[in-house]
């Protein structure tokens, strides 16, 4: 009887490391990066710090502590229509944001050295419009963006892991 309870989750377990699929934790970064310095600021820039925190990656307040700079350089929101409606009004939207970021690091003799080069990341999610729910649009809204910062963090995070110093 009890074998036959703990088979689905056994198989249920056993699918799921086998697709490759892990819980978020902690990021492999090469141990050269640490510590980083983050420039970034707003409500991306807070998300970024606080995956980094929560992804074991150890932060400093000062650029010249830093064995890494991970830059912002620019962030940009955009929200478009997807779909109108018969009678003219709005349906659905996408928000888009983008980010624009690179990691360096100073070297011995004081120079810049981009480790990794400018790129940009870009996410996007769409929601449907109620008029007669403007504050439930906006609330969801703001849930989505917080959604696709998270996801762009992420993403940075991932390509930072990926680096190696043969890059």
């Amino acid at each position: 009887m009890m074998i036959r309870r703990a088979a689905p989750i056994a198989l249920l377990a056993l699918a799921l490391a086998a697709c490759g699929f892990q819980l978020r934790g902690t990021y492999g970064i090469d141990d050269a990066l640490q510590p980083v310095y983050l420039d970034a600021s707003g409500d991306f820039g807070n998300t970024l710090e606080r995956t980094l925190r929560t992804g074991g990656i150890e932060l400093t307040g000062s650029r010249d502590q830093a064995a890494a700079t991970l830059r912002v350089q620019s962030t940009e929101r955009e929200r478009r229509v997807l779909a109108i409606r018969e009678d003219g009004r709005v349906d659905e939207y996408e928000i888009v944001y983008r980010v624009d970021w690179r990691l360096e690091a100073v070297a011995e003799t004081g120079e810049t050295v981009r480790l990794i080069d400018s790129t940009r990341y870009a996410g996007q999610r769409s929601y449907i419009f109620e008029p007669g729910s403007r504050l439930a649009a906006d609330d969801e809204e703001e849930v989505l963006i917080e959604l696709l910062y998270e996801d762009l963090s992420d993403r940075i995070l991932r390509r930072i892991e990926a680096w190696s110093p043969e890059d």
